[in-house]
């Protein structure tokens, strides 16, 4: 058994949902259904209390997720799941039918009518609405500065702030710099002074402006001209996300070593992508 991101989460919930064969499968749909009226009916898609979810799943994603919602009320006769603000109806998602998995914006493999933090970047749902947030996206502008990062780093308007968002793809960042002379900079990269154990992050030359105003060389830039903007990209080498918070600070170095700006980077989103293997 190992680790992977594969939909086994979901496919499980919905064997109460499906055509079974056999009768184990038979009964593994009966008893998912919702209180003799829904056996009656032979519904696998009934839907108690009308959210566009079926009970069955929801009483099988319910179990396996634990929100803490505060009500006691089972999933399958709640309206609001997660307690967050948003109805279930409206987080299941555009989705065909109610035996349909709903929604899971983030790719966490947790639904987002159970996921508190539906787009994973750390601000809870309930909260997102206060600060003009899109509860969807964790890039509401999407102008590459993360939500929480809009609050904590003043809109990522310092380019030497590097910022990471942690998601189930893929976990990336950048910092600018400027090199304002005197003369040419003959060579020019990235270091991290990290203040946590980490993964380290491989480090890469990615674009220079006005472009022709340096060579990308892997790691480094060469041959930077005066008022040249020369901005690195960073992500794990492992998949491996890296902790939420400040990793540690950013160092500009010249080919000799000499510390020629600084900066800081900076880690956000929830996403947790654990998922077991069969």
């Amino acid at each position: 058994m190992g680790r992977y991101s594969i939909h086994v989460l979901i496919a499980l919930a919905m064997l109460g949902c499906g055509e079974s064969d056999g009768a184990e499968g038979a009964e593994v749909a009966d008893a998912a259904l919702d209180g003799p009226d829904a056996a009656d009916q032979g519904d696998p898609c009934h839907d108690t209390d009308g959210d566009g979810i079926a009970d069955s799943l929801e009483r099988n994603l319910e179990f396996q997720f634990h929100p803490d919602d505060g009500d006691d009320v089972p999933a399958e006769s709640d309206l609001d799941s997660d307690g967050d603000g948003y109805s279930d109806a409206e987080e299941r998602g555009d989705v065909p039918d109610a035996c349909f998995p709903p929604a899971d914006i983030d790719g966490d493999f947790v639904p987002d009518f159970l996921d508190q933090d539906s787009d994973g970047d750390g601000i809870p749902d309930a909260e997102e609405a206060e600060h003009g947030f899109d509860r969807t996206s964790p890039d509401t502008d999407r102008d590459g500065c993360p939500d929480p990062a809009e609050l904590e780093l003043d809109g990522c308007s310092d380019p030497t702030q590097m910022v990471l968002f942690r998601n189930c793809v893929q976990t990336v960042g950048h910092a600018t710099f400027t090199w304002d002379g005197p003369g040419a900079l003959s060579e020019a990269w990235l270091e991290i002074d990290y203040e946590v154990p980490v993964v380290p992050l491989e480090i890469r030359a990615a674009a220079v402006v006005p472009a022709g105003n340096a060579e990308v060389g892997g790691d480094r830039f060469l041959d930077v001209q005066p008022g040249t903007a020369i901005t690195f990209s960073a992500m794990p080498v492992e998949f491996e996300a890296p902790p939420p918070g400040r990793l540690g600070d950013l160092r500009l170095l010249s080919g000799d070593g000499e510390v020629l700006d600084t900066g800081a980077v900076y880690v956000y989103g929830d996403a947790v992508c654990d998922v077991i293997l069969i």
